[in-house]
């Protein structure tokens, strides 16, 4: 995994933790973030803000599945493929 990736990985555990955890419990790269609560529908659109603003990518409709927001580890593996198409497109 490359630098860049490494800082959205830890950028974005750093912000569920304090946005949705208030720096409490324990939060893993796997951790389901829906079946556990720790993020719920209006927590959602706070995290796509996030993503949108720190990593500078929009998702489709189509791309917003629970497949690819179940855990930290797949957010950004989702966020790492649009980095990547965004940076074939320049």
């Amino acid at each position: 995994m490359d630098f860049q990736a490494e800082n959205i990985k830890a950028s974005l555990k750093k912000f569920i933790a304090e946005t949705f955890m208030f720096g409490e419990g324990e939060l893993n790269y796997d951790t389901p973030l829906f079946e556990t609560g720790i993020i719920d529908s209006m927590g959602f659109i706070k995290l796509l803000a996030f993503l949108e603003k720190s990593c500078g990518v929009s998702l489709d409709m189509s791309e917003i599945t629970m497949d690819n927001f179940r855990t930290i580890n797949d957010i950004c593996a989702k966020i790492g493929s649009k980095l990547a198409e965004k940076n074939k497109k320049l």
